[in-house]
């Protein structure tokens, strides 16, 4: 998961259409029997501003299926019955609106299904609010005092700091900081096999090359000058790996952060270790500076 910036403000026309807000009358008179129509809330419009949101990536997992099966739009807070709680109808008024909007990959999107756990379930909303009649918007903001009082258990890239709450191992693990992570660990099923492998295959086709070429050293088939040069290159590729555009870019950030834990400590050999610290302290402030921009 990465930290995204979308502006709640900048609503999809469609969905302010007048067909739209007759929609919205008819769902708070049918509540969860109204006809959720997909049209509207997974507009191409929609797709398309969320696809340049989110770099065509799932808001869950990070992975990109540009050559594979299209992103889907997912409610956040579910439109049909939560599963954490037996008298809740969903949160049918949220059905049209933007800030309740994310892009999901098919996998996530189905293990998260229609779950919502909360921190304390006495605070969860049970229906719109409505003034004179009419569903009040505001109220339907994700940012609204009605809806952040309910402290969901489930992160949202779209308001959280996903790396506050989450990080990763070696092995491709992902692990929970918070209960929060965990919770959106288990519910989404990040730890999955192929998810799990394909963060790991990152993570170990830098290791190999990092290994060849230190073993290259040992064997004096290449100079002190000429590895220090070839581990620059591939700091130099995971440095292009935090790209917003990328897949696994918080992976990637993550490994450049800790470098020492994701490469350097796994090296038995004191003068591997030495000459690794080295050249990823000469790059220091410069991946730094280049992650503050991402």
């Amino acid at each position: 998961m990465k930290r995204i910036y979308k502006n709640f403000d900048e609503v999809p026309q469609i969905l302010t259409s007048k067909k739209c807000e007759t929609l919205i009358e008819d769902l708070l008179e049918k509540q969860n029997q109204h006809s959720f129509n997909q049209y509207y809330f997974a507009h191409e419009d929609i797709k398309t501003s969320l696809s340049n949101i989110y770099n065509n990536k799932c808001a869950y997992c990070e992975t990109d299926t540009t050559a594979g099966a299209p992103l889907e739009v997912e409610h956040y807070r579910p439109k049909n019955k939560v599963k954490e709680s037996e008298k809740h109808l969903g949160y049918y008024w949220l059905c049209y609106e933007w800030s309740n909007l994310l892009y999901s990959c098919s996998s996530c999107n189905k293990a998260k299904s229609n779950h919502f756990p909360l921190e304390d379930e006495s605070k969860r909303v049970f229906a719109p609010k409505k003034i004179a009649g009419k569903l009040d918007k505001n109220s339907c903001n994700i940012r609204s005092s009605i809806l952040l009082q309910e402290k969901p258990l489930l992160l949202n890239p779209e308001i959280d700091n996903p790396l506050e709450h989450v990080f990763f191992h070696p092995d491709g693990k992902i692990e929970g900081r918070s209960t929060r992570g965990e919770m959106t660990i288990e519910i989404c099923k990040l730890n999955r096999q192929p998810l799990q492998i394909a963060r790991k295959t990152l993570i170990d086709d830098i290791f190999r090359n990092l290994m060849r070429y230190l073993e290259k050293f040992d064997a004096r088939n290449i100079s002190d000058s000429t590895v220090k040069y070839a581990i620059k290159n591939e700091i130099n590729k995971l440095l292009s790996l935090i790209k917003n555009d990328r897949p696994y870019s918080v992976l990637a950030m993550t490994v450049l952060k800790k470098f020492d834990v994701f490469y350097i400590n796994r090296f038995g050999k004191k003068e591997h270790q030495k000459i690794l610290r080295e050249v990823y302290e000469e790059f220091k402030q410069t991946i730094l500076e280049i992650m503050n921009k991402e």
